[in-house]
């Protein structure tokens, strides 16, 4: 989950709770994730992108 966007000098309060699940990822696999949601932007289907970064025979 990212932050939200705010106007300049507005008083915000960033949760840090929905990134506390992300602890249990590393980085390789947050790069996976990124590739995968470069694929699927770049027109690739779900299904594709999904074959792509979940190959075990690396």
């Amino acid at each position: 989950m990212l932050p939200g966007f705010h106007k300049p000098g507005a008083d915000t309060q960033d949760d840090p709770l929905p990134r506390v699940k992300w602890k249990r990822f590393s980085v390789p696999d947050l790069c996976l994730f990124r590739i995968a949601k470069l694929l699927i932007d770049a027109g690739f289907t779900f299904e594709t992108a999904n074959a792509v970064v979940s190959r075990h025979d690396r």
